[in-house]
């Protein structure tokens, strides 16, 4: 039974490419869900298991910043909730990963690749699929808020979460609008890449994992710091004087979540600034040692936004 990948640690297989390499863990689950007897069937498992490497990515962001934050080198918008919506958070991933996998698995023909690329291929590559996402998101992500049926069905749950977030926050949505703004342009560009770019995951994955990093810093309720870059070194080149200031932050999502008429963009702040839809972080971040004497002094600050400074009436539906 073929595997759609190819690895030169496999001797003498016809189910791999003889001079390319990739990650051991993917030739792995691929041996496992080589057992079940239809490519679905294979591309179904392959995402389920595959899912659990962004919870763990997840996980490990949330952990990471949680001791930078109690060590007093970050600094957050509002108080750190410890809830982290597991089962909603895989949901999402799924949506995000098994149409890609199926795909994969029923579609392609011959072996995914590992092949490093050019630093010009990366480069216009991931730029390329950066800028395609966010337009796209930014007039789907407003869509759902100036329709007030999509917003009530798709996105109000996520908005739950008005002013506390955490990474998981990401994930507590409705699996449906994470497959149309997030699982789509993924599938999209796993097309793309398996009619143009040689199936070589090397060029599939840096885009998706930064649309991944993206979403999880942009919901931790963090002020940025570029420590956030250790995990995922890609995004340096962004950080760099006179594009930072294009880029979309924590702060800018916090603005979202709690002005919902603003900041409507995954990436880039253009979109916004070019339909008047950005607005500004006004809220100052604050210490571990604020937020613990804030949350002991107002241990109803979850259902009482008003003590956490908030206009009620921002946080109201649409525009």
């Amino acid at each position: 039974m073929a595997s759609i990948f190819a690895n030169s640690s496999v001797v003498a297989s016809s189910d791999f490419a003889s001079v390319k390499t990739i990650p051991a863990g993917l030739p792995l689950i691929s041996n496992v869900t080589n057992l079940l007897p239809t490519p679905l069937l294979r591309g179904i498992a392959f995402g389920i298991l595959l899912s659990i490497a962004p919870m763990l990515y997840a996980e490990t962001i949330y952990q990471v910043t949680r001791l930078m934050y109690q060590a007093g080198h970050l600094k957050r918008y509002y108080p750190l909730p410890k809830d982290r919506n597991y089962s909603s958070v895989y949901a999402t991933v799924l949506s995000f990963v098994v149409p890609c996998t199926v795909y994969g698995h029923v579609v392609t023909q011959g072996p995914w690749i590992w092949e490093v690329p050019s630093f010009t291929s990366i480069t216009l590559s991931t730029i390329g699929y950066m800028l395609m996402h966010d337009w796209f998101f930014y007039q789907g992500h407003r869509f759902f808020h100036a329709n007030k049926w999509f917003y009530k069905m798709l996105h109000e749950a996520h908005h739950e979460y008005s002013h506390a977030m955490n990474v998981f926050v990401v994930g507590y949505a409705e699996m449906m609008e994470n497959f149309i703004m997030v699982g789509w342009p993924w599938l999209f560009w796993t097309v793309v890449i398996h009619h143009y770019g040689n199936q070589n995951l090397a060029i599939l994955a840096p885009p998706l994992s930064i649309t991944a990093f993206t979403t999880l810093i942009g919901h931790s309720g963090y002020k940025y710091h570029v420590s956030f870059a250790m995990f995922h070194p890609l995004i340096i080149p962004f950080l760099v004087p006179g594009m930072s200031k294009y880029m979309l932050t924590p702060g800018d999502h916090q603005v979202h979540h709690s002005h919902r008429r603003f900041n409507f963009g995954l990436f880039f702040r253009m979109w916004d600034y070019n339909y008047g839809s950005y607005k500004k972080c006004e809220v100052w971040a604050r210490d571990v040692h604020y937020w613990r004497k804030f949350v002991a002094e107002n241990p109803d600050y979850k259902t009482n936004k008003a003590k956490v400074g908030f206009n009620l009436a921002e946080t109201e539906w649409g525009f």
